[in-house]
């Protein structure tokens, strides 16, 4: 599962905990975070707005209509390509990989559900692309053209390192595709066929690394949308720090 891991800038709000390991401080969310938090989750169960409250676009999710929709979505990386060959963490590509080609409605469920998770992960990839969102399993699902290039672009050896990331999430939309609703875009096959056709198998191997620079490794399939706040360190750090981390933050996102 690929969850909120496409920065998805308004509707998500990461918050790096740095916390120093001398004193154990933990930066937990500014000002404007809290108020976003407040207007997300304002009002009733039934209350879906995934807009700040001056927004141009303050307008419920289900009350849009298709094309606005669409445009939301594809605003957030909807059908975009993933690059998640540096362990730095995943960037969103700059292009549309894919095209919604099923008849049936876009598979969105609104939710209204606030989570919180403990995630432990053994290595600063992991680690990486836990805080962006990521579960174990989509960290650790890799194709080998995947692995090769992981392998090609990261010269320095993924450090060993135990940490632990905390978040609270509170979940407004989830999108769930499936393979069979979707049909990649003619320019995408195109870049693919004209690499296979290189006469080498070498030229083939570095035109097919340069596809996936140019349209990114993977689509994510099921992903959400909301507002995340999360810190990750070091397994001896997070441990140490206080309780009240929790508890502030579910104050932040409960209605009041």
């Amino acid at each position: 599962m690929w969850r909120s891991g496409n920065r998805l800038e308004s509707t998500t709000i990461f918050t790096r905990g740095n916390m120093d390991n001398q004193q154990g401080r933990s930066q937990i969310v500014d000002q404007n975070s809290q108020v976003e938090a407040k207007a997300l989750h304002e009002g009733s169960g039934s209350n879906n707005n995934i807009y700040p409250p001056n927004s141009p676009g303050a307008t419920t999710y289900n009350l849009l209509d298709e094309a606005s929709r669409f445009a939301l979505l594809r605003d957030k990386g909807f059908l975009f390509g993933v690059r998640i060959d540096s362990n730095d963490g995943p960037r969103r590509g700059l292009r549309q990989v894919a095209r919604y080609s099923s008849i049936l409605p876009l598979p969105i469920q609104e939710m209204n559900n606030i989570d919180s998770e403990v995630i432990t992960t053994e290595n600063s990839r992991d680690s990486n692309y836990v805080h962006r969102g990521w579960s174990l399993a989509a960290v650790s699902d890799k194709s080998p053209w995947t692995l090769s290039r992981i392998t090609r672009n990261n010269h320095q050896v993924n450090p060993k390192s135990r940490s632990i990331t905390k978040c609270i999430i509170i979940q407004k939309l989830r999108v769930e595709l499936s393979l069979e609703d979707l049909s990649p875009v003619p320019e995408l096959e195109s870049d693919f066929k004209k690499a296979l056709t290189q006469p080498t198998r070498f030229e083939k191997s570095n035109a097919v690394y340069r596809t996936f620079e140019h349209w990114g490794d993977i689509i994510p399939l099921v992903f959400d949308m909301g507002i995340s706040l999360t810190v990750t360190d070091s397994e001896a750090v997070a441990k140490n720090v206080s309780h009240s981390f929790t508890m502030l933050s579910a104050r932040s996102l409960t209605p009041v």
